[in-house]
């Protein structure tokens, strides 16, 4: 290896070409981001390496060697498997590599960003971090993803064949850990979950056709809701424990939302508990999140009774339980508002160019307050858009009966209109494929644009500007194609919504069942339709 002279300036924004105070050990940039900051007096490059000659902006302009893990999977395959040898520990290369993963997927956003409600963009970083300083089994979890993210960065095959191999590793040590009842409640088998969820996001197919990472990302998610009701509410009210389990109400949020299953995590004590240290404007919207999965739930046996009803005392319960279902869903609605205000007083009372917030909108202000806050907006639009949806369904389900003074349903309130959070939703989405959102983009963008894309398909507006604009993000953006394989295999997972959702048909089919509508008349959300 040779040294190189650098220029000034730390890691991070030599990278991103900003200036840098060269402050230590953390520039003022970094430390007001939350970023890891490093100087390097010399760059090494590996003799011999070959270095191609167009490379994406985002990706690192430091030449990578062309088989960064050769030796190590050489002398690695004769590692007993389930046994973490010292070949596993943090290396020089292997802190290279490690700090190349970060800077490809964290989020980056402007030292000037004013940031509201106490949001965090990724508030497990520092977690992993940590814990893969000193846990062998977060750690080989942490290559795994780290060899995928750079190996697509970089398109280099060895390191994707070795990201499958650290992954198998992982899930072994994960296995023995979790036949260990002390073990299995260690902060860092939850983080190895966690990364490994990640790690099912980007990762490589090996087989032609809608791949398992849906499945297998589900899996994951269950195995940490498994992991956190073992553990009890009390051992995530501080330190790592709190931050993995505040990220998993939000994936555990999704992945239930997906398979139309009531929540793990919503008896009282997961909402007092481990929040001794207050919540977050995100930790809010969560709280009332939760209640959605249930109510999907809820309309799932309120459509059984409505279809097997045949007496007079049968139709009065169906509907009885409908009526009351439609109740319920405008109380969420109502404190889903509530959320949406208390977001905009934060905002207006942010320190801005007061031109920044004119509108007084979300749509205004999505984008003004680094990424984790937008990323707050986009669940809270989609999830309105599944609350809204859900309720109109249940509401044109009565046909005539609402009409009916028996029993009275409520009047749709003009705020419950699904299409126009459908719009905030596609065309505010690119936001999540800037250059400077990376990976972690391409991963939130996944629940946002699968709900749109399958509202959509269900309201029979596939040639609409929204969806045209879903579209063009999946197809011209860096990391779309990442975040539509996905949600492809994502979409195929829950046995009753088998499809191929890049087939058109087949993805209105899906969208349908999915919506819980007739195919022949789709979603209606309006009261003309």
């Amino acid at each position: 290896m040779v040294g190189v002279p650098r220029s000034q300036g730390c890691r991070n924004c030599r990278r991103k070409k900003k200036g840098c105070d060269l402050e230590r050990p953390a520039c003022g940039r970094c430390a007001a981001l939350g970023y890891e900051c490093g100087y390097d007096e010399k760059r090494w490059t590996f003799v011999g390496h070959r270095t191609k000659s167009t490379e994406s902006s985002r990706a690192s302009d430091d030449s990578q060697p062309e088989q960064l893990t050769r030796k190590a999977s050489e002398s690695d395959s004769e590692i007993p498997q389930g046994q973490i040898q010292h070949s596993l520990s943090r290396t020089a290369r292997q802190t290279e590599l490690i700090g190349e993963f970060w800077f490809q997927f964290m989020p980056w956003d402007d030292a000037s960003t004013v940031y509201i409600g106490d949001v965090q963009t990724v508030p497990w970083m520092k977690t992993v971090l940590d814990l893969s300083d000193r846990a062998p089994t977060t750690l080989v979890a942490l290559n795994a993803v780290a060899l995928t993210i750079v190996g697509r960065t970089k398109a280099d095959q060895s390191l994707l064949r070795e990201s499958t191999r650290q992954y198998s590793l992982a899930l072994s040590e994960t296995n023995r850990a979790l036949q260990d009842p002390a073990a299995a409640q260690g902060d860092d088998v939850l983080a190895c979950c966690k990364i490994l969820a990640i790690y099912e996001q980007f990762r490589v197919k090996d087989t032609p056709g809608i791949s398992t990472q849906g499945f297998d990302w589900h899996n994951h998610v269950d195995g940490m809701c498994g992991l956190v009701e073992l553990r009890g509410p009390a051992m995530h009210a501080t330190g790592h424990g709190h931050a993995l389990f505040a990220d998993l109400r939000t994936s555990a949020l999704t992945s239930a939302i997906t398979r139309r299953r009531p929540s793990r995590l919503t008896d009282s004590a997961w909402h007092t508990t481990p929040w001794e240290q207050g919540k977050s404007l995100h930790d809010d919207l969560v709280d009332v999140m939760l209640t959605v999965p249930d109510l999907l739930a809820q309309q799932d046996r309120f459509v059984m009774r409505h279809t097997a009803m045949e007496t007079e005392s049968e139709r009065f319960d169906a509907l009885s339980d409908g009526q009351n279902l439609i109740y319920r869903c405008i109380r969420i609605g109502e404190l889903l508002n509530a959320w949406e205000t208390k977001v905009l007083r934060a905002a207006a009372a942010a320190p801005l160019d007061p031109a920044s917030n004119a509108t007084g909108t979300l749509q205004d202000i999505c984008t003004n307050h680094g990424y984790g806050l937008f990323n707050s907006i986009q669940q809270y639009w989609v999830t309105c858009l599944i609350l809204y949806s859900t309720t109109w369904t249940i509401y044109k389900s009565f046909g005539g009966s609402e009409r009916s003074p028996w029993p009275r349903l409520p009047n749709m309130p003009s705020w419950m209109d699904p299409e126009s959070k459908a719009s905030c939703i596609a065309f505010h989405a690119y936001h999540y494929f800037d250059e400077n959102a990376g990976y972690w983009g391409a991963s939130r963008a996944c629940f946002p644009l699968g709900a749109v894309a399958h509202y959509y398909a269900a309201t029979n507006n596939m040639d609409s500007a929204g969806m045209e604009e879903v579209s063009r993000l999946f197809t011209k953006t860096r990391y779309g194609k990442l975040t539509k394989e996905f949600l492809r295999s994502v979409a195929n997972t829950p046995n009753s919504l088998k499809g191929d959702s890049f087939n058109r048909e087949e993805h209105i089919k899906m969208a349908n069942s999915w919506y819980r509508v007739k195919r022949s008349s789709g979603l209606q959300c309006t009261p003309s339709q």
